[in-house]
């Protein structure tokens, strides 16, 4: 992914880099060079501007670790990466072994949940990537509706908070999930009996249950308390998430350059805003939902039935079945879910169902007397056939080269100085080219953050509505219209043009 001369990032100069950005202010805020955490310098004199998208809190402390041992910014953004795709797998693979499922089997599972096509065509949005909490979310839950011990039920609500720290979508997704997975529970295990027994346990632990529950809420007022106050500042509406929502046919719109795929390309011409939704999980996910029904209905396996109802259940409840028709339409009146925009990202979270659900199939496959030559022999059938079935060839994956943003940035930041811009409070950078203009905005964030002087310069998941018109055309009436309306200060002001 990276390279042997570890060039590669993953990503975009877009959202890839603010990612980065954002890494690296908490880093420096942990660290004492900046005064505010909320208040990074981009948007400048806007406020509380890292409530403007993910801030990938929760995995900050791994990146610093890196920054601690002098790689550069960018290095230690790479690490991260890579850190978190390791951590993907094995947390699922230990949860998945935990839950009796063989290793064999676990292992490819895990590989579903962190290495597979979805995975890849969404590394655009690698704030997606720290889901490592996921299967140890879901194992808690499992386990506690299975044996109803508290340490089971602690972990659950600590890990969910953590998980919305690491990435606020994910923290959603993982809590619509959890309910989903909650009431299948309750109903196989026989609704009557789960629901006393749930009322046994609550009165035995309602204390302890209720600390738990009222720190982990502190917690999570901490977090989305800036977000909270953002939210009223943005307009939003069902409309705006129904185009985000996935379709039938994001399930069939493979990411690019698959080694088995590439066919299925054009379902795009039936998509709106086709990058959001490479969904297609390919053929393993096909042969597992059918070899799941057929294995459920024959009654051979009583964990397929868990796997499977919760994979299609989590794909039913957001589907898009016709023009914003869905029953996400119910969680969307859910406090806090109207933020999320980009449904069809759930798509990582319904990958530990898949991973689950394959691994199930295979532990019964292997389950089957054969010799040991013949086992190995369908052993390495799977593996190959997984392996083939999710491939991506490095031109498919998206990512953008280190040294070009470093020198995108040393550019800017040597024009900068000319100007003895230590002299001072902000600057504005107007590119004379406006393609991609978002990468430019991207440059002058980085650049002020290398030099410690804020910009009217920044990209985000939305920009305030006093900055619309210069995000998209940074030139000088837009910024003259800004001073003008009084919404940046007149004093001070570099202007950088080239």
């Amino acid at each position: 992914m990276v390279g042997f001369n570890f060039d590669g990032i993953p990503g975009d100069m877009g959202d890839g880099r603010l990612n980065n950005y954002f890494l690296e202010h908490g880093y420096l805020y942990m660290t004492g060079n900046v005064n505010s955490y909320w208040d990074a310098p981009f948007f400048y004199p806007e406020r509380s501007t890292m409530s403007m998208s993910d801030n990938l809190f929760g995995t900050l402390p791994l990146y610093a670790a890196f920054r601690i041992m002098n790689f550069d910014r960018e290095t230690s953004y790479q690490i991260w990466v890579l850190v978190l795709l390791a951590l993907n797998f094995i947390t699922c693979f230990i949860c998945l072994k935990k839950l009796k499922i063989s290793p064999v089997a676990s292992a490819v599972g895990a590989y579903i949940f962190a290495f597979s096509l979805p995975v890849v065509g969404g590394l655009g949005h690698i704030q997606m990537l720290p889901k490592f909490a996921f299967p140890i979310i879901m194992y808690c839950l499992i386990r506690f509706m299975q044996d109803k011990k508290s340490k089971h039920l602690f972990f659950f609500f600590l890990l969910i908070v953590y998980q919305m720290y690491c990435g606020i979508y994910l923290g959603f997704m993982s809590f619509l999930a959890s309910f989903i997975v909650f009431f299948i529970m309750l109903f196989s295990n026989g609704f009557k009996t789960e629901i006393r027994s749930l009322v046994i346990f609550f009165k035995k632990h309602w204390i302890s249950s209720s600390i738990f529950f009222v720190l982990n809420l502190l917690f999570l007022f901490i977090l989305l308390r800036p977000y909270v106050t953002r939210s009223g500042q943005v307009e939003r509406d069902y409309g705006d998430i129904g185009n985000g929502l996935p379709t039938p046919a994001s399930y069939l719109y493979p990411t690019k350059n698959t080694l088995l795929y590439d066919w299925l390309r054009p379902v795009e011409n039936y998509l709106s805003n086709a990058h959001e939704h490479t969904l297609f999980m390919g053929l393993s996910c096909i042969v597992a939902i059918v070899l799941g029904i057929y294995l459920w209905k024959s009654k051979k396996d009583t964990r397929i039935k868990f796997w499977l109802l919760s994979f299609l259940l989590m794909i039913l409840i957001t589907l898009n079945f016709y023009y914003h028709i869905s029953f996400y339409a119910i969680v969307y009146l859910i406090p806090g879910f109207e933020a999320v925009r980009a449904v069809s990202r759930i798509v990582q979270i319904e990958l530990f169902f898949l991973g689950g659900l394959i691994a199930v199939i295979i532990d019964h496959v292997l389950k089957k007397k054969w010799t040991a030559s013949k086992r190995n022999l369908v052993v390495g059938a799977i593996v190959l056939f997984v392996f083939a079935d999710q491939f991506v060839w490095k031109s498919g994956l998206n990512l953008y080269s280190k040294s070009d943003s470093q020198q995108r940035i040393t550019k800017l930041k040597e024009e900068l100085k000319q100007q003895n811009c230590q002299r001072y409070n902000y600057f504005a950078y107007l590119p004379l080219s406006h393609h991609e203009v978002y990468k430019f905005h991207v440059d002058a964030m980085l650049a002020s953050q290398d030099l410690r002087i804020p910009t009217i310069n920044g990209y985000s998941a939305f920009s305030p509505k006093e900055y619309e018109a210069f995000f998209e055309h940074p030139d000088r009436q837009r910024l003259n219209k800004m001073v003008d309306d009084h919404v940046i200060p007149t004093k001070v002001l570099l202007i950088v043009e080239y």
